[in-house]
């Protein structure tokens, strides 16, 4: 690479050529000049001298004053500068004549001498070419010497010029440069060296500073790039924790390279890995999508990619891990010259607000039905009073008819509404509590209802009253009621002295019956028919005394002569509607079936039971409901009579389900009081022990078939009512077919003639009987030998310790012994207890023998199947 040459020096030779070409130039143009000055000036002497001897020869030649002419001649001849002179007069005569023989004249002048307007005279003179070529070598001379001290001082002084001019502001330029070069963009304030340098350095400072503004913009904008990097970097930190908190992922999708990009979130939403899931599959991507739904997601994104229209949707969503989602999906197109470009938007997953959104919508639903369905008169009102809510029966207590009040002042729907109303209308939306409990309400017929009433302050927030809400109820009728309510108290007290009295006489008419019972046998001829008489007579008294202990509500009320049949469908019309869809119900119901002995009401309770039962067996996944009834007629022998049944007719009715079923274990537990397979669910353990009791009561029995997982058949055989009486003869045939057995029984009552007629009666059928009058004595006797009892039998009501709590202190050391409770009594509360209790079985008198006799070989077999 060439050496760079000096700026300095190539200035300088060239100013020092230029100064040599200059000079030679001048010098020509010098020599030029100086001739023609020379010629000027010799001619500009000629002139002078010309006219100045013009003027000096005016008066000689005026005088003819030759001598002096020729004088004056000689004066300018002798003049250096005038190489020939000559004078004559005004007759032409040369007075004087003098001309240099080596110097030929030049620049000739003529003129005439005058005076007085007269020509005197002629002179002619001619310049010395002698003196020209010296006055033109003395001045080139002059320029030669001026010349030679320019070519010596020029380059000396050009030297200082690039020195002092050049160099300098070169050197000031240079260090400006070079502290550009080190970065320093502010050099010092100062004048430029030489003016024409000065726009360049203030172009250079200008550009310094601009350049350090640039610099300082510069890094003011990399501090920021760096400060908005660091805010960005936490901005998609946040962002990540924002998508996580409120499950949204964003994506998008270039249509020219057909790529599609998901944030975190939306991988979190799919239930995939972003190692292992490529989401450029987008056939695979709506796969996520139930059909229809992934049909209207991949319309609109179509739609979108194609035409720019954009899509906001809520769809449903099977993520990777089975998830069932909600998701809600937007979608919109970036246009650029009528093209669509990319399509972008993002994934929300709403599982929880559409959860809450249903279980709002439920919680609202159930408020407006518990509002609208609430047998209580109910209105909401805001704080203007205007109606928000209000309940049927408060349409209907104040002959509203069916008018839509939500939105409608509560003064305009009541326009004759009083001033005190109004105030405790303000005084409740103030906070405070009002209520009557009985009031006095003006009908608009001018009747007078009695309500009660209540109005309080409802509230949005804590602290902030959102209007009042009211509950009234129309009480006229409950005064009513109150009234009748007195009387009947003094019924009641009738009723409890009635039943008091139909216990004893039950006590009474069970010893007559029971030793009637014992004599019939051997009495004939007049005898029996006597005989027979005291049993009709009985029994009469002792169905009077069951109306006594009925209206004195002891007992339950009177049977009567029913088809069932009738009954039963009446109980299924009514059980359908509450049965899910899922439960198909099945019928075959005889419709010839003969009448039973029955109270309607606990065979409709009957039926009901056994079938909510078999519902809840099945569940709500649904299932099969079989009910039958048919005829049967079963005869001594019988492989399907039980022991506790007679021969005879009997109406069977069947009620089967494909449900769960039961073990062996629960079957026979399932009559139990109390015992419940359903008591997480709000079972009480009595509805099948009080549809036993009630089938029992009818002389009928239950039989349960189940086995795990095959369902659970229930029948019950309830005795057909015949024609007319049973004879005599079919009672002594009845009679032959009462249950025997040898077991040890203990007989407690307080009344020593039912002990001792139940002792006989039960001996005569083969038992070893103890009998004892009193309930402490009872105990002491099983005490001291409680491995000698196979039974024991007790009245209900007795002194010091009643029938209940004997029982309970036996069971408590023999678990394992039957027992079985008589009272003259039918309260369902003792019942229930004395089944509470561990009791097997409750008998009420009159007990008749076959009864009787039923009743203890019936538990006494439980007891034993049960070991």
């Amino acid at each position: 690479m060439p050496k760079a040459r000096s700026l300095s020096n190539s200035l300088m030779i060239g100013l020092v050529a230029g100064i040599i070409l200059v000079s030679l130039v001048s010098l020509l143009l010098s020599n030029v000049y100086i001739s023609e000055k020379a010629q000027a000036q010799l001619s500009l002497a000629a002139d002078r001298n010309i006219e100045l001897l013009c003027e000096i020869l005016e008066e000689p030649l005026w005088d003819y004053n030759i001598a002096a002419v020729k004088k004056i001649g000689r004066t300018f001849t002798v003049n250096q500068k005038i190489a020939r002179v000559r004078i004559t007069d005004d007759t032409g005569t040369v007075r004087y004549l003098s001309e240099k023989e080596d110097s030929p004249g030049i620049m000739n002048r003529t003129a005439d001498v005058s005076r007085e307007s007269r020509n005197i005279g002629r002179v002619e003179i001619a310049m010395n070419p002698g003196y020209f070529s010296r006055l033109k070598h003395e001045m080139l001379n002059t320029s030669l010497m001026v010349v030679a001290v320019l070519l010596l001082c020029l380059p000396v002084a050009a030297w200082l010029m690039v020195r002092l001019f050049l160099q300098r502001p070169l050197g000031d330029l240079s260090d400006m440069i070079k502290a550009f070069a080190r970065g320093n963009f502010n050099p010092p304030e100062q004048s430029a060296p030489v003016r024409e340098f000065e726009p360049v350095v203030t172009m250079l400072r200008s550009m310094g500073r601009k350049i350090s503004d640039q610099m300082q913009e510069l890094q003011n904008q990399l501090e920021e790039r760096r400060k908005a990097e660091e805010a960005l970097g936490k901005s998609k930190k946040l962002l990540q924790e924002t998508q996580k908190i409120t499950a949204v992922g964003g994506w998008e999708f270039e249509l020219s390279s057909g790529r599609l990009t998901w944030t975190e979130e939306v991988y979190r939403i799919y239930g995939v890995s972003p190692a292992e899931y490529d989401p450029n599959d987008i056939d695979r991507d709506f796969s996520f999508y139930p059909p229809d739904d992934r049909e209207k997601i991949e319309s609109a994104f179509k739609k979108a990619a194609r035409e720019g229209i954009p899509y906001d949707m809520e769809l449903r969503f099977v993520n990777d891990r089975g998830e069932n989602l909600w998701v809600r999906t937007s979608g919109k197109a970036e246009v650029k010259e009528g093209r669509v470009v990319r399509v972008y938007g993002n994934i929300m997953d709403i599982t929880k607000r559409k959860e809450a959104e249903a279980k709002l919508r439920r919680n609202e639903n159930i408020l407006r039905l518990f509002v609208e369905h609430a047998p209580a008169a109910i209105a909401m009102f805001d704080r203007n009073m205007c109606y928000m809510a209000a309940s049927r029966r408060f349409l209907t207590d104040y002959d509203l008819g069916e008018q839509d009040l939500t939105g409608r002042s509560h003064y305009e729907v009541f326009p004759e509404i009083s001033g005190r109303w109004r105030d405790i209308h303000q005084r409740c939306l103030a906070g405070a509590l009002e209520k009557a409990e009985e009031d006095q309400f003006p009908r608009a017929d001018g009747s007078l209802d009695w309500v009660r009433w209540e109005i309080r302050p409802w509230y949005e927030k804590e602290g902030e009253i959102g209007g009042v809400i009211l509950f009234s109820e129309v009480i006229t009728e409950q005064k009513k009621y109150e009234e009748r309510l007195r009387q009947a108290q003094k019924m009641e007290a009738v009723g409890t002295l009635a039943g008091g009295i139909a216990h004893d006489f039950n006590n009474i008419l069970n010893a007559i019956i029971g030793y009637a019972e014992l004599i019939r046998p051997e009495a004939t001829g007049k005898a029996g028919d006597y005989t027979e008489e005291v049993l009709q007579a009985g029994r009469r008294a002792a169905d009077l005394v069951r109306q006594i202990l009925t209206f004195s509500r002891q007992a339950e009320q009177e049977y009567q002569r029913l088809y069932i049949q009738f009954v039963l469908k009446e109980a299924l019309k009514l059980l359908r509607p509450t049965l899910p869809a899922t439960i198909e119900i099945s019928q075959n119901i005889d419709k010839d079936c003969p009448e039973i002995l029955a109270d309607p009401t606990q065979v409709h309770q009957v039926v009901m039971n056994l079938c909510t039962n078999a519902y809840q067996a099945m569940g709500d996944k649904g299932g099969r409901l079989d009910i039958s009834l048919e005829q049967l007629t079963l005869a001594a022998g019988d492989l399907n009579l039980a022991r506790e049944m007679a021969p005879g007719s009997y109406v069977v009715l069947t009620v089967s389900d494909t449900g769960c079923g039961m073990d062996r274990q629960t079957r026979e537990k399932i009559f139990e009081p109390y015992f419940s397979t359903k008591k997480d669910q709000g079972g009480t353990g009595l509805g099948l022990a009080v549809v036993h009791g009630i089938i029992t009561d009818c002389g009928g029995s239950i039989f349960v078939y189940s086995e795990p997982g095959r369902g659970t058949t229930f029948k019950v055989y309830l005795p057909a009512v015949g024609g007319g009486k049973t004879s005599q003869a079919e009672e002594l045939q009845a009679a032959e077919n009462i249950p025997e057995g040898t077991e040890r029984l203990l007989i407690v009552d307080d009344e020593k003639a039912l002990v001792d007629m139940e002792k006989i009666m039960l001996e005569s059928l083969g038992y070893r009987v103890t009998g004892v009058v009193s309930s402490t004595e009872a105990l002491a006797v099983f005490n001291a030998q409680p491995e000698d009892f196979d039974l024991l039998l007790t009245d209900l009501a007795m002194p010091e310790l009643d029938g209940i709590e004997l029982s309970r202190k036996i069971l408590g050391r023999r678990p394992d012994l039957p027992v079985i409770v008589i009272s003259g009594f039918g309260d369902a509360h003792k019942i229930e207890e004395a089944r509470a209790s561990g009791i097997r079985e409750y008998l009420r008198k009159p007990v008749a023998k076959m009864k009787l006799a039923r009743a203890v070989r019936k538990v006494l077999d439980q007891g034993r199947a049960g070991r």
